[in-house]
Parts: structure tokens; C-alpha cells; sequence
């Protein structure tokens, strides 16, 4: 039996103006289809990947990226898992999520340092960091939903914690249509995702359940109950407000 390897995952959410045609739901979720030649290979997921040591550096040492900015007594665990997400967000589609809002001026500045960066390299995720000047926080925007872990029969196998964002103007940006230009820094049509994934799609979670039921896309089963329990929110508010009540699960026993 291999034990489970440390993962994040988040669940992006953007609004929609065409709730009528969009089953009556208020948002679309980012489903991403995962490469063949991978775990889990030619399925929808969401933006995932393993915790890595910077994800502890970043909460615990300011020379990575992130300083210290919770209590000793709070949960380290949730907090790293929790860095791991918004680390993903980045990495894989190429959205950053902010803790708080960012200013004009610094949204202009900082996007106009990483364009000059990246025409000698590719924009890593601590350059993003630095170029906001950012410190881990512990955002109310991103909220935790489920644990997952995979069954024991797995040869490879996952321990995955799974964090909720619904994205809200000025606490996001798409850095790469951003460093491109201003005006569509928050323009979600557009990612760049990472290599790992062949393709992506906003779509209702009742939209993407009934493609699966009718043999249209792949999910493995965790992905497949996550999208039905969102089939129950027919608006981000209410499943925030859902979430935010229920209060987020101990990870003591990781």
C-alpha cells in the first residue's frame, strides 16, 4: 500500500450575465482536461497539484515569497494547503487570487514589471509574488469544501484538499492577457494553462454532470461528486454562504 501524496486542488468559479441560458445558475465553474499520458489521464478536473516545500516556506519565511502572517496557535497544515491552492491557481491556468484588493496604480506597476520580465523568462509563480509584493494571508475569498483521499487499492494515490474561490473584481488577475494589457487583466476567456491539461472550459456544473452521464467527458469520482454538490448552488453566494457556515474541516490528523 503507497500512502497518499500531499495535494491541493481549487475550484474557480467566474459570474455570468446570462443566467437564463446558463441553466439558471449565476457562475460558471473552470473544468480542465487532464493530458492523456497522466494520472487520471483525458479527465475533467480542476486546477490541482502536489504541496511542495515552498508551500511551507511561503508561510513560514518571507525570503520565498510569503511571510508569516497567522497566529502560532492556528492550523499550519490548512494554511499550507491553502497557499498550495492560490499557487495553483497560478500555475496552472495562470490566475493570481488576492487576498485583498489591489490598487490601480499597483496593478498597473506590478503587471508592467512582469511584462518586461517575461520576455527574458517564463513568469514563475515567485515572480508574481514578489511583483505585488505579496504575504500570505488567510483569504476569506478561498474556502475549503472537501478532503479527499484516494482508496488503497490506487497504486498511486492522493490526499487532496479542496478549496472553493469565486473570483470578484479587483482580488484577481489573469497575469498573462494583464502584462499584455491592462484593460483585460481580468478577461477569463483567454488562460494559459500548463502543459499538464490539453484544454479548459467554463461551464455550469449541471452542464458538465449531464455530459458525464451521457458518456461526452470523463471525471473520476471525486470530480464527479464535487460537480454534484455544486449542482445544489444555483448562485456563488449561496454556496459561500454555505461553506463559510459549515466551518472548514480540521486537518490535524494529515
Amino acid at each position: 500500500m503507497s500512502l497518499p501524496i500531499k495535494s491541493s486542488s481549487i475550484i474557480i468559479l467566474r459570474p455570468t450575465k446570462f443566467v437564463e441560458k446558463n441553466d439558471f445558475y449565476d457562475y460558471e465553474v473552470l473544468f480542465m482536461k487532464r493530458s492523456v499520458a497522466l494520472p487520471y489521464g483525458n479527465t475533467y478536473s480542476f486546477p490541482s497539484g502536489a504541496i511542495q516545500k515552498d508551500d511551507f516556506a511561503y508561510i513560514r519565511n518571507s525570503s520565498t515569497g510569503f511571510a508569516l502572517n497567522v497566529s502560532e496557535n492556528q492550523d499550519l497544515k490548512y494554511h499550507i494547503f491553502k497557499a498550495a491552492a492560490i499557487r495553483i491557481a497560478y500555475e496552472d491556468c495562470g490566475i493570481m487570487i488576492f487576498s485583498n484588493p489591489v490598487s490601480e496604480e499597483n496593478m498597473k506597476n506590478s503587471l508592467s514589471s512582469l511584462a518586461a520580465k517575461s520576455k527574458k523568462s517564463k513568469l514563475t509563480y515567485k515572480d508574481v509574488t514578489r511583483a505585488f509584493d505579496l504575504q500570505y494571508e488567510d483569504s476569506e475569498e478561498v474556502i475549503e469544501i472537501m478532503r479527499t483521499v484516494s482508496p488503497m487499492s490506487r497504486k498511486l494515490r492522493y490526499d487532496t484538499q479542496i478549496f472553493v474561490v469565486s473570483l470578484t473584481k479587483d482580488y484577481y488577475v489573469n497575469v498573462h492577457t494583464g502584462i499584455n494589457d491592462l484593460a483585460q487583466r481580468e478577461d477569463l476567456e483567454k488562460l494559459t494553462i500548463a502543459d499538464d491539461y490539453d484544454f479548459y472550459m467554463w461551464a455550469n456544473p449541471n452542464k458538465m454532470l449531464k455530459m458525464y452521464m451521457n458518456k461526452e467527458i470523463e471525471m473520476d469520482l471525486p470530480h464527479f461528486l464535487l460537480t454534484n454538490i455544486l449542482t445544489s448552488f444555483k448562485t456563488s453566494t449561496a454556496l459561500v454562504k454555505y461553506l463559510k457556515k459549515i466551518g472548514r474541516a480540521s486537518c490535524r490528523e494529515r
